[in-house]
């Protein structure tokens, strides 16, 4: 193993300092915290405190000397959606290899902006990452894994319900970015529960989702326009699966659901319906199969992971880079991953602003 590598992270917010502060604190033997830039000196100056006191920037002056900085090798940015794309191409344009918090961008648009600057500036793909940490969750990369070996036979449909409270006790009802978002709280969130449902139908082979149908409501008169989604996505072998999304639950929950001619998988995240041994903020995976295999059933508790399976993913592919190694990126944090994502998530709240109309999800290459 070569030295660490340096990291600076551009954000000083409730995510970035609840989420990644944690995974870029001492005693990693892989990376090193070099120091925190925010927008604001208060924001960037708190951040670096709990992070023991690490060096600290702020403002556009403060970014683009931590940007200037030969002893950063790779940038984690966690920042308003609508900030991130800005700040991925200033890291970009400097040497930096980048690692950005979902979702990709405001819109897909926007991202096809940058991915067509990159390659115009030519910056290779790999030197920009999105962590989605749903694709990096344990419980969802094993159903992944299951379905794959063949144990459903032929998937028949596939299910995704995700229901949170978005309410003022929440950390994130405040957040003004999400509020502004295109989508607000539906898109921001969304763009999780479906990266789970993409992860584990791809493993059977049914393809990307093509076309889609959605209603909207409002089931909070808190947040920003509808906070509620149910509708379908039909595959591109043909297979229907139902999404269902509310930000105006009481009791947080997600389940994905695969069902076969041979079996069924379902991973959960949340108490309600799961073991009551589970630990609180993990995953039950429940698997099934009979028919022409001989009848088995899988049931396990998978911890709830993902962002710091990403960060060690990225980190990994950031020393290659840096060492001039094979750096082939891994899938899960692909750009163009996060970026189908969104554009399910644009095609589902479009066909719900039309009542409902079948619309089609725009392909990305």
């Amino acid at each position: 193993m070569g030295p660490p590598v340096r990291v600076a992270l551009l954000g000083g917010g409730t995510f970035a300092r609840s989420a990644y502060l944690p995974l870029l604190t001492p005693g990693q033997t892989d990376r090193t915290l070099i120091g925190i830039w925010s927008r604001t000196r208060e924001s960037a100056e708190s951040a670096a405190g709990e992070a023991g006191g690490v060096p600290s920037w702020h403002g556009e002056e403060g970014l683009q000397e931590v940007l200037a900085r030969p002893d950063v090798d790779a940038v984690i940015v966690v920042v308003a959606a609508q900030a991130t794309l800005q700040i991925v191409r200033q890291a970009l344009a400097a040497g930096k290899v980048v690692l950005s918090e979902k979702p990709a961008g405001p819109t897909v648009a926007a991202v096809k902006e940058v991915l067509d600057w990159m390659q115009a500036s030519g910056i290779p793909a790999a030197r920009w990452s999105v962590q989605e940490n749903y694709r990096g969750e344990s419980g969802l990369v094993m159903a992944a894994e299951l379905a794959r070996s063949g144990a459903l036979g032929r998937l028949v449909k596939a299910d995704l319900v995700a229901e949170l409270p978005m309410n003022p006790g929440s950390r994130y009802y405040a957040s003004a970015w999400r509020r502004q978002l295109p989508g607000s709280f539906l898109l921001e969130g969304g763009v999780h529960f479906v990266a789970a449902l993409r992860l584990v139908c791809a493993a059977t082979g049914a393809g990307e989702p093509g076309r889609v149908s959605a209603l909207l409501t409002r089931g909070s008169e808190g947040v920003p326009g509808p906070d509620t989604l149910v509708g379908w996505a039909r595959f591109d072998g043909g297979v229907p699966a139902g999404v269902s999304i509310t930000q105006a639950g009481a009791i947080p929950r997600l389940c994905v659901t695969l069902v076969g001619t041979q079996g069924t998988i379902e991973a959960k995240r949340g108490q309600w319906g799961a073991w009551t041994a589970a630990p609180a903020n993990s995953y039950t995976l429940h698997a099934e199969s009979s028919g022409d295999v001989p009848a088995s059933v899988d049931q396990r508790v998978l911890p709830f992971d993902g962002v710091g399976t990403q960060v060690g993913a990225f980190v990994a592919h950031a020393a290659a880079l840096r060492d001039g190694r094979d750096a082939e990126l891994d899938a899960s944090l692909s750009v163009q991953e996060a970026a189908r994502d969104l554009a399910l998530m644009e095609a589902l709240l479009r066909s719900g602003e039309r009542q409902g109309e079948a619309v089609d999800v725009e392909r990305l290459a």
